[in-house]
């Protein structure tokens, strides 16, 4: 019933009525499918738990992958480097210099010819798309076009890279036809910025390496979802000189998975315990705790006490978990008796 989200006041006839409907659930729909495939992706690329993945990439943020998974995108060239996720038009005013690099794939295969339009004499463009295609042109007057060519294979995202140089305050643009379609923008094309480019390639190695550092430790999604020692998108992906500093958080995650050894077993219960303290007293985390370490309740509840564990947020602090497990065993190894 069109009525339940446009209101029964209003008048509008079904087709205006759907289309305003699909304007509204596309973009969630896109999101959702988008976010699917860039799972499904990186899933099958690192082999890893799926669920984990899926936590990961939450924290890591799945827009950063999606440069590696875009397939068009809207924005127009500057002189500098256009704002990341756009599909590029190379066309300027005024300007002296354009540059853009990054990546771009073709509709479908064949021949294209590349217009490039001058408004100064002596204005120069170099194109190079992939390891073998370049093109370098010359306005040989004002108000000049330029055509090269290449043949290109579509599927394929080739590495291109344009400097525009001499323009002398010109206009400048750079147009593309293919074998079957018509002369027009360069925005035809699929295109990365190569800036984007680089961000996903780095999120990307960011969740390899998270990924390898759980399955190394052992250590599950529900654990990543809970734990915030390690903010995953300041991991190091290449030797800094604050890398031992981000590396902080992944002390305490090994940290955490000794103990989660030595008190659960290796089983989810040290983690259940943490999520809970949101909820629960700190006299039920005692017990808890208690049945959990396998020690007398009351016993374990004077040494907490004696630790200064007066709030359920103490229950899920890594620190003062330590040092509750550490005297506990001093209290059994010694016969030592908590008041």
């Amino acid at each position: 019933n069109f009525a339940d989200y446009f209101g029964a006041a209003i008048v509008t006839d079904s087709a205006e009525n759907r289309r305003a409907l699909l304007e509204i659930m596309l973009p969630y729909l896109h999101a959702k499918l988008a976010r699917q495939a860039i799972l499904q992706a990186v899933t099958a690329q690192n082999g890893g738990d799926a669920a984990l993945i899926e936590t990961l990439l939450d924290k890591l943020g799945v827009a950063a992958f999606a440069p590696l998974s875009a397939n068009g995108l809207t924005a127009v060239l500057t002189p500098t480097q256009p704002e990341p996720h756009t599909r590029i038009n190379i066309a300027c005013d005024q300007c002296t210099q354009a540059e853009w690099q990054g990546l771009i794939a073709v509709p479908q295969s064949g021949v294209y010819r590349f217009y490039a339009q001058f408004g100064k004499q002596g204005a120069t463009v170099a194109l190079r798309v992939g390891d073998l295609h370049r093109l370098s042109m010359t306005a040989a007057q004002d108000k000049n076009e330029q055509i090269g060519t290449m043949e290109l294979t579509a599927g394929v995202w080739y590495p291109c890279t344009l400097t525009a140089d001499n323009l002398q305050n010109g206009t400048f643009a750079l147009l593309v036809k293919g074998e079957t379609t018509a002369k027009s923008q360069f925005s035809q094309l699929s295109s990365l910025p190569q800036a984007a480019v680089n961000a996903a390639i780095q999120a990307y190695m960011r969740l390899s390496k998270a990924v390898q550092i759980f399955a190394i430790i052992g250590l599950k999604a529900r654990e990543a979802g809970a734990l915030t020692y390690v903010d995953w998108q300041q991991l190091p992906t290449s030797p800094t000189d604050d890398a031992e500093k981000r590396l902080d958080g992944i002390v305490q995650l090994l940290h955490y998975a000794a103990l989660k050894r030595d008190i659960a077993g290796g089983g989810d219960e040290l983690i259940a315990l943490f999520e809970r303290t949101a909820t629960t007293p700190v006299k039920d985390l005692t017990t808890q705790l208690a049945t959990l370490t396998r020690r007398d309740p009351l016993s374990l509840g004077a040494v907490a006490t004696a630790l200064q564990m007066t709030v359920p947020a103490h229950f899920a602090d890594l620190k003062r978990i330590d040092r509750l497990w550490q005297a506990l065993q001093i209290v059994e190894r010694f016969g030592v008796q908590m008041a």
